[in-house]
């Protein structure tokens, strides 16, 4: 065969990009890859791309990137992504390529996938003995390792993929953009669940949710009590990864949780809808499992249909109750994720009452039920005695399509006749819902970073990630540098003398940087250690690459950050920002100092929060 491209292992790609007006980076690195290098293939050799991607019951998916052929040996680069809930081995069973006359090439070194934990991901390379002038292959991996190549709870799946053709010019499918949905669910006990949007990467798809807990007690999503899962319509199922050490997510009690939600694996090109089950099993009590399912999401967005929403309804009328109190409803608006409610409550009684004693809610005419989410600075709507107050109820969850009226009940359940009743109940409606027609337009998609594992944060705190970030970034001197920026730490904040042992108040500061990692998910971040020119210059770099590596360890170890994103350097006083030694040639323990440090580099195109 002819030469078509340079091995797999030694291609690289720059992952610098111009920054207008920024500092350079002090010297060019190499981000590591955890691709595996091969001493084996010789001669001339040809790329074929192939993008196959098989799925198997227990959550993890195999992807075949390219395979190289050399006149002896033959590699197939290939990723791997555990979506399981356990770890797995791939080395238990029988792995070989078929070749188009049945013939097999064997496997010629063994290949690393042990201690492979759940959510992880890696990417590596088979090396196989010659497959002559073979057409196409068929990739056997870990035939027979598992108790089933079906079973969904087997710790060593089983993979066949192919046959696969050995051609020129193929173009791996692209990804899909992202994806505008906006579903929305509630559960009975007022567990409303919304889904924003999709984003698809290479090892994962992302999806965008906020959940809302206005329930009395704490909600899990917990996939070892029911499963969450994406499902598409070629019959691949796609898992929940969730973070390190954690077996479920946690909602708690009156609160909201935004984030996203992680499945291991590349989306099918062939897919074309999706399935999401949150703790999808009716066996599961919803009480603290809530249960969600939103069935034929399409992948290019939902449709302009799906997303009419009814029109504004002005109602302008007053309802009194014995009690002396009035509630006048003024009007009712609608949003992809609720209803609200604009009141004005007048109490003409000495003493107070509550209007929200007992959850109110808004019932449609199919009987499904939108509870009120309690006002933040008054949840029991406390009306004081001979008071008035204006309110915007907010009632969670948007009319279902095929709902055509409403009605809205508060405190339901307590009397609507009772003179001295201190929780008066309220009724109004049925209201009629006239929806516009629909304009054949979908919103633009939500982006949003997608990480190797799920991750919820609260809602207020999600919405004030960015003045964070920004104060964290302000906190470490953030400049701008060739490709990204860089944040310096002084080594006394998170070493002693000559150590490279974390002191234990150094967890504060790596906090901190953990959150500005998380909001650049996925970039890649150098960490750059830096001595003063005391000591020789062997010590010194040793010195700096440790006190790196402990960095580096300890953001993957303690933080969850991707160890594949982190690389590690000792620049030893090769690089000083400050003079040593002052002219005279005495000490400047200042500039000392300032040359002590830790530099956290991120390779990044996106702006800055806050700049």
């Amino acid at each position: 065969m002819s030469t078509m491209r340079l091995p797999i292992a030694i291609v690289a790609a720059s992952l610098l990009l111009a920054a207008c007006g920024s500092e350079p980076l002090p010297t060019a690195t190499t981000v590591a890859t955890t691709t595996t290098t091969t001493a084996l293939g010789s001669g001339a050799s040809e790329v074929f791309e192939v993008g196959a991607t098989v799925n198997h019951p227990n959550g993890t998916q195999i992807r075949i990137e390219r395979i190289e052929v050399f006149q002896d040996s033959t590699i197939v680069e290939i990723g791997v992504s555990n979506g399981s809930r356990f770890g797995i081995d791939l080395r238990r069973g029988t792995t070989e390529l078929v070749l188009d006359d049945t013939t097999t090439a064997r496997l010629l070194q063994p290949f690393d996938s042990s201690d492979f934990g759940p959510g992880e991901d890696r990417t590596f390379n088979l090396v196989f003995g010659s497959i002559g002038t073979a057409t196409s292959v068929t990739l056997i991996l870990n035939r027979g390792g598992g108790s089933s190549p079906a079973s969904p709870v087997t710790s060593a799946p089983s993979f066949k993929v192919g046959p696969l053709t050995l051609a020129t010019g193929v173009v791996r499918p692209p990804l899909p953009d992202p994806a505008f949905v906006e579903r929305t669910s509630s559960t009975e006990a007022g567990v409303e669940a919304t889904v924003e949007g999709l984003v698809f990467t290479d090892t994962r798809i992302g999806v965008a949710v906020t959940f809302s807990n206005r329930s009395l007690n704490d909600v899990f999503i917990s996939p070892a009590a029911a499963p969450t899962y994406l499902a598409d319509d070629q019959k691949n199922v796609y898992l929940l990864t969730l973070p390190v050490n954690q077996a479920f997510l946690t909602i708690k009690a009156g609160t909201a949780q935004s984030g996203v939600l992680s499945f291991a694996g590349r989306i099918d090109p062939e897919a074309g809808t999706l399935q999401l089950g949150i703790n999808d099993d009716r066996k599961v009590g919803t009480a603290e499992f809530p249960r969600y399912l939103f069935t034929d999401i399409p992948i290019t967005g939902d449709t302009a249909e799906s997303l009419t929403l009814p029109a504004t309804i002005a109602v302008g009328a007053d309802t009194s109750h014995p009690s002396g109190v009035t509630v006048s409803l003024q009007s009712i608006g609608f949003t992809s994720s609720g209803m609200q409610a604009r009141i004005e409550a007048t109490n003409t009684n000495s003493e107070s009452v509550a209007l929200n004693s007992v959850a109110g809610a808004i019932i449609d005419d199919t009987g499904a039920r939108y509870p009120l989410r309690p006002v933040e600075d008054n949840p029991q709507l406390v009306l004081a005695g001979s008071s008035t107050i204006t309110a915007n109820l907010f009632f969670s969850g948007r009319p279902r399509p095929d709902a055509v009226a409403i009605t809205i009940s508060l405190n339901p359940g307590q009397s609507q006749t009772d003179p001295d009743s201190r929780t008066p109940a309220f009724a109004f409606g049925p209201f009629a819902l006239e929806r516009p027609e629909p304009t054949g337009e979908v919103p633009e998609a939500k982006v949003f970073s997608v990480g190797l594992r799920s991750k919820l944060a609260d809602a207020e705190l999600a919405n004030s990630e960015v003045e964070n970030v920004a104060s964290i970034l302000r906190q470490f001197n953030a400049t701008a540098v060739e490709g990204g920026f860089r944040l310096t730490l002084p080594d006394d904040i998170l070493f002693d003398f000559n150590s490279a042992t974390l002191r234990t108040d150094a967890t504060t500061a790596l906090a901190l940087i953990s959150d500005v990692l998380d909001y650049f998910e996925g970039d890649q971040v150098l960490i750059l250690g830096h001595t003063d020119s005391i000591g020789s210059a062997a010590y010194n770099s040793e010195l700096s690459q440790k006190r790196a590596e402990s960095v580096s360890v300890f953001l993957a170890k303690t933080h969850g950050i991707d160890p594949g994103r982190l690389t590690a350097e000792g620049r030893g006083a090769d690089e000083p920002v400050a003079p040593n030694t002052n002219p005279d040639g005495s000490d400047n323990p200042e500039g000392r100092q300032l040359n002590r440090r830790v530099e956290i580099v991120v390779l990044t195109d996106r702006p800055l929060p806050g700049q």
